[in-house]
């Protein structure tokens, strides 16, 4: 799932990111629109890859604890589903 900070602290809030993928830029900024907003909760996350480009930008790829990861999608946490899910 692709999108901003909306719909990241939503779908975060529900507990339903498996991984997020960070792009730094090497640039700075006066002003801008935090990533996340601010909560109360905090969510562990586990460097899963790092990649630099040629252009300076660095991916991060964290994943959350709690999802198994399957072909096409996740396994929701905390569920007995067997199926996967496409996020």
């Amino acid at each position: 799932m692709v999108g901003g900070a909306d719909l990241a602290a939503a779908v975060r809030a529900h507990g339903l990111i498996d991984e997020y993928r960070i792009y730094v830029h090497p640039v700075l900024l006066g002003r801008g629109r935090p990533l996340f907003q601010p909560s109360d909760s905090t969510t562990r996350l586990h460097l899963a890859e790092t990649r630099a480009f040629g252009n300076g930008v660095v991916l991060l790829r964290t994943s959350a604890p709690g999802f198994d990861r399957c072909e096409f999608g996740v396994v929701l946490p905390n569920t007995s589903l067997q199926r996967c899910w496409l996020l």
